[in-house]
């Protein structure tokens, strides 16, 4: 039971689309803490959470490309194929 539940979180963990969406929620978020507090010159979290979200989404960018860059080349196979 453990372990089954520790090959399903890090299966969850390792999933390059769920952290592609954690790192575009930070971005988010922090870009939007950034607007309101625009008048503010002063560092925050949400600068961190920026920069958190920005690194996250380079990191797992290059998987997404692959698998689109899959995707495109399985779809040109089946339509010589046809």
């Amino acid at each position: 039971m453990i372990i089954k539940m520790s090959q399903l979180l890090r299966r969850i963990t390792k999933n390059p689309s769920i952290n592609i969406l954690v790192g575009i929620i930070f971005l988010a978020t922090g870009l939007v803490e950034t607007w309101r507090e625009l008048d503010n010159l002063t560092i925050g979290t949400h600068h961190g959470a920026i920069f958190f979200g920005l690194l996250h989404v380079l990191k797992y960018f290059p998987d997404f490309i692959e698998g689109a860059d899959y995707l495109q080349k399985n779809r040109a196979t089946k339509n010589i194929n046809i």
